[in-house]
């Protein structure tokens, strides 16, 4: 990451002004990245740009994977120790991803575990160990715990800046009094993709 690289925003986000200054500024168009994530002047680029590298990735790894003689169940611990936790940082810090992106992943895991042929139900795969599974993580509802857990933390810090402000939004409190319906109509008038999520 370059600290001296900056790019416009608002309504000058694809000008290609620059300012002259004393420092070495860098001027970048339109993406930058930042903490792991990339960035883009268009918010809703940014899902799409991040999901997409870590596929990439996914892809790669699992390449390198395939030539170790690993059982299924072992696959399924590479699954969710190295290849899903690319994706963690993702899911909690933006928007979910299409279902487009998120079936494409699915499949890449299973056909990886499988190699191809499947040879159990994914819905047995899912289970214990006990019910006769192999234990593996259902992507959908990984996703759905790390987005609720964002309540938790608004909730365990009403005194912290990001309480104050999602709860101008709308009251976190009812959520826990009123459930899904008070969720339902909050939703539609929302416009931030990743509160929606939440």
């Amino acid at each position: 990451f370059d600290k001296t690289k900056l790019i416009w925003i608002g309504s000058l986000k694809y000008s290609t002004r620059s300012i002259k200054t004393k420092w070495k500024l860098t001027w970048g168009d339109t993406e930058f990245k930042l903490l792991g994530l990339l960035f883009d002047v268009n918010l809703e680029k940014m899902t799409e740009l991040n999901f997409n590298d870590k596929l990439q990735k996914v892809k790669n790894s699992i390449s390198y994977w395939k030539r170790r003689m690993l059982t299924p169940k072992g696959k399924i611990t590479v699954v969710k120790s190295i290849l899903l936790p690319l994706f963690t940082h993702c899911f909690t810090s933006l928007p979910s991803p299409n279902t487009l992106c998120l079936d494409t992943l699915n499949k890449l895991l299973y056909n990886f575990i499988w190699e191809g042929k499947t040879k159990i139900k994914q819905s047995v795969l899912l289970k214990s160990y006990r019910e006769g599974g192999l234990n593996m993580i259902d992507i959908y509802s990984y996703i759905n715990c790390l987005k609720i857990k964002w309540l938790k933390r608004y909730v365990n810090n009403s005194d912290g800046k990001c309480y104050k402000l999602v709860n101008s939004l709308f009251d976190i409190n009812k959520i826990f009094n009123t459930g899904k319906i008070f969720c339902d109509i909050t939703i539609k008038k929302m416009k931030n993709a990743f509160l929606i999520d939440v």
